[in-house]
């Protein structure tokens, strides 16, 4: 029992040292390039899109440091974290329940139907089903086709790509860890107004 406590104790701390170690940008390109290719998109367009997506995954995943020329792997991303294209927090949707970016409650689901939270008030914002976001009245507010997101006009207003929401001139606009249907919808009908 002693020498199962130690092998693990051993494999924590070297996990640990290996995650905390510093890593220089050739590093995270090739982590970044591995994460690309993980999610999907193929390799014949990563000439096109490596310095943004390195530096998107270097916000997303890295803290640098030494002057920029060295990166620590962040040790929180907390799934459905909620960050805007500067990287600031602005909400968080976890278990059902949407937090601004104070951890404040401002909204829940319940059964499909999104509900603001105003103290002990709340009242219908909208729902999902399937991958339409509606209003409260059975209209289509946003349509989620794979990796792109249309209004109620059958526009595509927005593009997903991995995490990150981008607008149809290609600017980052948000990023959520663990990305979801759900997800999406919180902030659609909360934090993008």
């Amino acid at each position: 029992m002693k020498n199962l406590f130690l092998f693990l104790l051993l494999n924590i701390c070297t996990f640990t040292y290996f995650a905390q170690r510093a890593m220089s940008h050739e590093q995270v390109s090739q982590e970044a390039y591995f994460d690309y290719i993980e999610k999907g998109y193929p390799a014949s367009q990563w000439p096109q899109y490596q310095s943004k997506y390195v530096e998107e995954y270097k916000k997303r995943t890295f803290n640098s440091s030494y002057g920029g020329s060295e990166y620590q792997r962040k040790t929180t991303n907390v799934a459905g974290l909620i960050t805007n294209s500067a990287g600031q927090t602005i909400g968080r949707y976890s278990n059902g329940q949407l937090l601004n970016s104070y951890n404040q409650p401002i909204g829940y689901i319940n059964g499909g139907t999104f509900m603001s939270q105003q103290g002990i008030y709340s009242n219908c914002v909208g729902s999902i089903q399937g991958n339409r976001i509606m209003n409260c009245q059975g209209g289509i507010y946003y349509t989620i086709n794979g990796t792109s997101i249309s209004n109620s006009q059958g526009y595509i207003v927005a593009y997903i790509r991995g995490e990150s929401i981008y607008n149809s001139s290609n600017q980052l606009i948000v990023t959520i860890a663990g990305i979801s249907n759900q997800s999406i919808a919180a902030y659609l009908l909360f934090l993008s107004r």
